[in-house]
């Protein structure tokens, strides 16, 4: 059974966040947060953008995540330490440097993770004069001063907790996470911060976590536009449920909470897309391949037309019968079916809705997308496009 708690990555007994303005945003906005385990160290797995253009500390964080080991997760917004040359690097070196010492950890245990616009120096100084009352204020009440020092173009703040039962005792994992714009698999502008206390193996919980995502963050898309900061931790600290097993029903258990906390956040994070009015999901069905379900399913949810309408509060089937056609070339329009909220828009070749039942009442809409050409499905989550997006992405 799963129960949903508060206290987001705080969640779990052991431990810490906290976050403050170190200036780097306006009017003292929260800007760097801290995620901390309170022990010595935690068993971390990570998953990061699939772009050949990274920030810096997706570089740094990518190559210490390799031992399997980290402390603390320090993340900060309003600059995403992205192609900022040697200086932002080495930047980043210092900051993680000065944070090791000052919670008395090595510098290899310090993860990193940047959000904010790209290209413009780094505020190193800012950042290091921040530690000490970072660290200070980091506590087992900060998640939800963490989740806000994370925002950018975010509308609120995005953090929950779930708790399953096992035979062996209660799992509980924590997370919060941000996004609103730049967001497409693999993965999106997006950074989530995920713990747990169950004792696992690095291994084990990279399985778990890849699971997780795949079914979750990896189906979500805003604007088609892959980030260049993308970063997903998961520490787990080892006071819990022992599971040293895939196989093992305690394992099985651990991943659907960590799939339903994940999908739960990513969810968020399409609800608020940058200027979105209308959450959406589309499911393909029937595809006669794996690749053809995904191909269709992406190609729809980043139509600019198709997510246009639904702004316009209308299903104009034809958008979306041309971008299925667009993304395979095996589809048969006479086996194609559409439905919208359960209404059947589109069905053996002909639209099957008058233009006064095309309007859109609901915010949420539900495409389903039937090939009846095989047995392959696939879904994603996405939101319309609202003038509000350009103003928002105009500079």
């Amino acid at each position: 059974m799963i129960k949903w708690v508060p206290r987001g990555v705080c969640a779990p007994e052991g431990f810490q966040a906290g976050g403050i303005s170190c200036g780097i945003k306006k009017e003292g906005q929260k800007d760097l947060a801290l995620v901390m385990c309170e022990d010595d160290i935690c068993n971390v797995a990570a998953v990061f953008t699939t772009n050949s253009i990274v920030a810096h500390p997706v570089k740094i964080s990518r190559e210490r995540v390799k031992c399997g080991f980290a402390r603390a997760v320090l993340i900060n917004s309003g600059n995403a330490n992205c192609c900022t040359g040697e200086d932002g690097y080495k930047a980043a070196l210092n900051i993680s440097k000065r944070l090791a010492k000052l919670i008395y950890d090595e510098e290899k245990h310090i993860l990193l993770a940047s959000t904010g616009k790209i290209g413009i120096p780094f505020p190193e100084k800012k950042i290091l004069n921040a530690l000490p009352s970072l660290v200070e204020n980091t506590d087992t009440v900060g998640h939800t001063s963490a989740a806000m020092a994370i925002m950018t173009t975010d509308t609120f703040s995005k953090e929950s907790a779930v708790m399953v039962s096992t035979p062996k005792g209660k799992i509980t994992i924590g997370g919060m996470a941000k996004g609103a714009g730049m967001i497409f698999p693999h993965m999106a502008t997006m950074l989530c911060v995920l713990t747990t206390d169950v004792n696992i193996s690095t291994p084990i919980l990279r399985s778990a976590l890849k699971e997780a995502v795949e079914e979750s963050f990896n189906r979500i898309s805003v604007d088609g536009d892959m980030s260049t900061n993308d970063s997903v931790f998961l520490l787990a600290n080892g006071r819990g449920v022992n599971i040293s097993s895939r196989n093992s029903q305690e394992y099985r258990k651990f991943v659907e909470g960590l799939k339903a906390l994940c999908m739960r956040l990513a969810e968020m994070i399409v609800r608020d897309g940058e200027g979105a009015t209308r959450f959406v999901k589309v499911t393909v069905e029937g595809a006669s391949s794996q690749d053809e379900a995904v191909k269709v399913a992406r190609k729809v949810t980043t139509s600019a037309l198709f997510k246009c309408s639904v702004f316009g509060g209308r299903i104009i089937w034809g958008r979306i019968a041309a971008a299925v056609g667009a993304a395979s070339k095996k589809v048969d329009e006479k086996k194609l079916e559409i439905t919208a909220n359960k209404h059947t828009v589109f069905k053996r070749g002909r639209p099957m809705l008058s233009k006064s039942r095309f309007l859109l009442i609901d915010k949420d809409l539900h495409v389903v997308i039937n090939l009846n050409n095989g047995k392959y499905s696939y879904y994603m989550f996405t939101c319309d496009f609202s003038p509000n997006y350009v103003l928002i992405n105009k500079e």
